[in-house]
């Protein structure tokens, strides 16, 4: 979903710069080669300190957990959103962060039966509902 997402907002044009968050050197690699990312880096700091919009797209536990450890990295005034398929922890999780943020949950209706970089398409968003739960 987010090499997707990445794809798109390159392809249109939409985002100054797109940076991705990767859990592993080699999905940066394949980031970068896919031209889903600008920059692509392992490093919270290096990804989020300027990030005026950050979406995150890994699976809920994890978007819980990233939410409370990068929540003194956010750039004031920064729009924190999710693509996870269910709402409520990610809501409760969301209303833990700081002062000054934009939280806001959020869902693309539409995905794909396989998953990773590798099954990125730029196209997958068209068209689709974006349901947002603030």
């Amino acid at each position: 979903m987010g090499g997707s997402l990445g794809l798109a907002l390159k392809e249109k044009a939409v985002c100054r710069r797109v940076v991705g968050l990767v859990r592993r050197e080699a999905a940066a690699a394949q980031a970068l080669q896919l031209g889903a990312v600008d920059q692509a880096t392992l490093n919270p700091a290096e990804a989020l300190r300027e990030a005026d919009i950050v979406i995150f797209s890994t699976p809920i536990r994890i978007i819980v957990r990233q939410l409370a450890e990068y929540s003194a990295l956010f750039k004031p005034g920064a729009i924190i959103t999710d693509m996870g398929s269910t709402k409520q922890v990610i809501t409760q999780a969301m209303s833990g962060l700081p002062a000054g943020l934009q939280p806001v949950g959020s869902h693309p209706m539409c995905g794909k039966e396989v998953a990773g970089m590798a099954a990125a398409e730029a196209g997958l968003y068209t068209g689709a509902p974006w349901v947002l739960t603030p």
